[in-house]
């Protein structure tokens, strides 16, 4: 197995079931779940560790940016790189690998898991198990990707409560207080005006 290659089928962790058994629910028939539909409040146990991505489809191919990421995967990746282009962050052969699944994700409409060693220099012996689910906000372009991410060989930091970030890059309207460690992508009428990297 070369540094990135994806290995498939896995789905063995107990986050990844949860967000898969969660995504499926949110499917209504053959039409997929929207970012709107998915509700922080049903999955506390997962915002640590999920992630969203938009996704910009005028481009082509198609490119991918961070909206939210979970406090853990920021530090386990010692970076925040909420409001980054994934192109801009990795290295050629990393983004190659992941960007064909995420590719391989808005064909098909279905979820992709992944074994992958971080692309962090001095971390690259720790794995980490990843399920990446398809969201469209009509029911059936595949729009934004949400994540989950397990992490072994290490030990991860501890989890923080992170419902009002995640309220709001979800996009929903009502809130529950700010919550501590979820980083989120500003409105996008704000994104010009103020840092990309804004943590709540």
């Amino acid at each position: 197995m070369t540094r990135y290659e994806i290995r498939r089928g896995l789905v063995s962790r107990t986050l990844m079931q949860d967000l898969k058994y969660y995504w499926r629910a949110k499917c209504a028939g053959d039409r997929l779940p929207s970012r709107q539909d998915i509700d922080p409040v049903d999955i506390p146990k997962l915002l640590p560790t999920v992630y969203l991505i938009d996704i910009e489809r005028e481009t082509t191919p198609p490119r991918f940016r961070f909206r939210l990421l979970g406090n853990v995967i920021t530090e386990m990746f010692q970076r925040n790189s909420t409001g980054k282009w994934l192109d801009e962050i990795y290295d050629a052969e990393f983004y190659h690998h992941i960007s064909t699944d995420y590719l391989n994700i808005i064909r098909t409409k279905q979820p992709s898991s992944a074994v992958l060693n971080m692309p962090v220099v001095g971390r690259e012996y720790i794995k980490y198990e990843r399920l990446v689910c398809p969201l469209a906000s009509d029911g059936e372009t595949v729009d934004s990707l949400i994540g989950v991410i397990a992490f072994s060989n290490r030990r991860a930091p501890a989890r923080a409560t992170m419902r009002g970030a995640a309220m709001s890059a979800l996009g929903h309207k009502r809130t529950l207080g700010s919550g501590r460690g979820m980083s989120a992508l500003p409105p996008k009428a704000d994104i010009e005006a103020r840092p990309l990297n804004v943590c709540f």
